[in-house]
Order: C-alpha cells, then structure tokens, then sequence
C-alpha cells in the first residue's frame, strides 16, 4: 500500500511542480535571508477531485519537520508572500487574487516588499484585490486604483457602504483647467504626484478631514494648539499633511477633494515675498473660487485661511504685540535647549510647546458645552462673554475658564463683571464636583485658534478602509 502511495507521489510531481516548488523555495529564503528555516512542500489529506489542492508548505529546521501552527503570523504572512511570488513567476494564464488586510503582522520593510509583489502581479495579467489600513499598500500616483470604502446614510435614513473613485480623465481635465497654460497628459500627472508623495500623503486617504499646509512650521505647531484647545487630530481623525512647497498644495488639494474628503487649505500670502509665490496665490484662489489676485488679504473661513506675511512673521507680530521681546526670548531659548542650529519647524514646535505648556494636559476634563448651556439659563448676557473663551475644563476639581487676553468685552457689562458672574456661575455648575475656579488667559494667537475652530467645524468623512 505504501509503495502504491510513494508512486502516486512520484506521478503527482511533475516538472511544473518541481519548478514551483523548486522557485518557492529559492523565493522563501531570498525573503528571510537570516533564518534557521528551510521550507518544503508537503502532501497531506487528499482531495479526490484536485489532488494538489492538498498540498501544504512545511517549515523545516535543523532537518526536523515542523507545522505551520507552530510559527507565528508574521512567518505564515512571508510564507503566502513567497507563494504570490512563485505563483507569478510560474503560471502564466490569468488570475483574480483577493486579500484582506495583506499588513498585519508584516514590519515596514515586508509591506512594501508586498506591495510591489502585488504590481508586478498585475503587470502580468492578475487581478489584485485587497483592503488596506496602510499606507505602504497605497501609491499616489496610482489615485485610479484606489477605492475609498465608507460608511454613510441613505436616503432612507439606513447605514450603507459606497465606494469613491477618482479616473485619470476626470483629475486631468480639473487640472488643466487650473493650469491651462501648461500640457499635461495622464503620465506626466503621474510621475509629478510620484515626485511629491511620501507616506504621509497616502496614509492622509484614511483621514476623516485634512489640513493641507505649505511646510513644516505649521505641521509640527498646529497639532499641539489644537490639543491645547481641546481638539485632538489623532483622535478626531484629521490628517496634517505638509505639501513641502506652496507650489504643491493645489495638487493635493485636487487630488484630495476629488476623493470627497474635507480640506482645509492654509497658504500665507507673501505679502513682500518672492514674486512667484505671490504668483502661485492666483492659482489658489481661482482654485478656491475666489478672486484672483497676487497677494490677497489675510482671511479666515470656513474652508481656507491666508496668513498674513508667513506663518513666523504673524507669529513674532502677535507676540511682539502682547509682550516685546517675547519672540526674541523663545527664540533664543530654542537654541540653548536646542542647539544654534534650530530649523523652522523644530523651532515652530518649541514655541508650540512652551505656549501653551502641554505637559500639564493630562488631568483635565472639558465640561465647556454643558457649562455653556448652563450659563445661558442664568446670565444670557454673561454667556456671551463665555462664548470668546478657548476652553473651560475641569483641573484637579477647578472649574478653569482661559480666554485670550483681548477677548472679555462686552458692550453691556464691564470686564471685571462678567469675570465675576462667570465665577459665581462655575461654582454653582458641578457644586458636587468642583473646589473652586480660576480664570486663566491663553497665549495662543488669535489667528491660530480661529484656524482651529474653522477645521474643527469643517464636515467630517467617514472613512473604513482602502
């Protein structure tokens, strides 16, 4: 009987099998270049109607024979990625391949290394399909193979999935129009947004909302007012992305609407700046469907904001404004703590820091919504002064009110009086909960905390998978 089943073995190992198996092998250990493992194919219960179906790879080490189960996912995961490999370089004819989540368990390196398998898959005829919460299973410049998954409501009122796609045709002809004076064609928009892209820009398709910028000053700062004000990005799924240029943004600008997810663009107006970055101002408003211009006003709305001068220019004026000096002592600051050498962003970061000094964030509670409604049942009048604070927490069982320093005013009611009925009110508000009050006054400069409200307004997407 077992000679019977040996020579059946014999028969089933033809000279397609042996090259399959014979590549696999080469493929696996090209793969894990430092590994006791060897790996074989196996034939374990049969499948009378399709005896390879039966065949299983086994992982070998030191000669002794051991099971998949007892290797972890990540190894299973290379294992299925040599077996893609081989599959490609053997058979010809066509297939469908469909995967979940190809990246779990695979470290950086692998999911890229897979995610070039899977082009060179359909560059020979495959059909790849797969979801992806990674960035590394995205590219760019490849925006009409991506589908965007997400959930929404029907007209029914009912939870339902749809799917965004972005085709070649459509984003060129959006182009084109912005740029008419200059030819373009689906490779040269390919290669221009391959030239551009980093990670960063890919993993920005999973956000629910993005904040395009020029560069790193802002990148590195905004985050760090934004949680000082009670809005954090990560958790509200909102994605900074640093177009590295100003002559970028409208490219990912476009790139991104079209995908349907909210943007809000911030661009400074460069008002005495170089002449071809006034220029690209002109761009970004006919983009937004504003008036052109060179160097429009600062302005902040609901969907852009312009900054006067640069980011660092409005900063030192709002700073100078409040304190003289005070640019000039941060500055200087950043470099012993630093190093001479401080670049824009760490520097941007620094400053971030120390305004708003976000170590001391971790006890607070934010009761502003309930306190607000609170207090337009008592004092109406009172409520709108409140309304001008940048948050109202709870600290170590203090109610604390922080305004900006010029935002207590009211035409019916002093200062010092609305400052003491919203004292009053807070002690009345949580009396079980609260030891006292404190009213504090914020650093953070006006224009960025109207940005933040601005994003924070800005319409949500929700977004599942790739």
């Amino acid at each position: 009987m077992i000679k019977y089943f040996n020579d059946t073995l014999k028969l089933l190992r033809t000279k397609l099998y042996c090259e399959f198996e014979e590549k696999f092998k080469v493929s696996f250990g090209e793969q894990i270049k430092h590994t006791t493992y060897n790996i074989e194919l196996d034939f374990r219960t049969f499948d009378p109607l399709n005896y390879y179906r039966s065949i299983q790879p086994l992982m070998v080490e030191k000669g002794k024979p051991k099971s998949l189960s007892e290797t972890g996912q990540g190894m299973r995961n290379l294992i299925l990625m040599a077996l893609f490999r081989t599959y490609a370089e053997v058979f010809k004819d066509n297939a469908i391949i469909a995967i979940e989540e190809p990246e779990i368990y695979l470290h950086p390196h692998a999911q890229r290394s897979l995610a070039t398998l899977f082009n060179e898959l359909a560059k020979r005829g495959k059909q790849i399909f797969y979801s992806s919460h990674s960035g590394n299973f995205i590219a760019i410049e490849h925006f009409d193979r991506i589908c965007l998954v997400e959930q929404c409501l029907d007209s029914s009122g009912q939870l339902c999935t749809q799917l965004r796609q972005v085709y070649v045709e459509d984003l060129l002809e959006n182009r084109q129009k912005l740029h008419p004076d200059i030819s373009m064609n689906p490779i040269s928009i390919r290669e221009r947004y391959s030239n551009i892209c980093g990670l960063e820009h890919n993993e920005a398709l999973f956000a629910k909302k993005i904040v395009l910028v020029e560069g790193e000053t802002e990148e590195y700062s905004l985050p760090i007012y934004a949680l000082k004000l009670g809005y954090d990005f990560d958790t509200n799924g909102v994605s900074i992305v640093n177009a590295h240029g100003k002559h970028n943004l409208d490219q990912f600008y476009q790139l991104y609407t079209a995908f349907g997810i909210p943007v809000y663009l911030i661009f400074d107006n460069d008002r005495g700046g170089k002449k071809n970055d006034s220029e690209q101002n002109v761009v970004l408003l006919r983009m937004l469907g504003k008036p052109e211009c060179l160097v429009p006003e600062a302005v902040i709305e609901d969907k852009f904001a312009i900054i006067e001068g640069n980011f660092e220019r409005a900063m030192r004026e709002y700073l100078e404004s409040i304190e003289p000096g005070k640019y000039k002592w941060l500055e200087n600051e950043a470099k012993k703590q630093l190093g001479e050498k401080v670049g824009k962003g760490l520097m941007a970061r620094f400053m971030a820091q120390k305004l708003t000094n976000t170590n001391k964030l971790e006890d607070q509670k934010h009761v502003g919504m309930d306190f607000l409604e609170f207090v337009e049942s008592k004092k109406p009048i009172t409520a709108a002064s409140l309304k001008k604070a940048d948050r109202i927490f709870l600290e170590n069982s203090v109610v604390k009110i922080e305004f900006h320093k010029s935002s207590i005013h009211s035409d019916h009611i002093s200062r010092k009086e609305a400052l003491e009925n919203l004292m009053k009110l807070a002690e009345e508000f949580l009396v079980e909960e609260i030891s006292g009050v404190e009213v504090t006054f914020s650093n953070i400069p006006s224009f960025i905390r109207d940005i933040i409200r601005a994003i924070k307004m800005l319409e949500n997407s929700e977004r599942s998978s790739v």
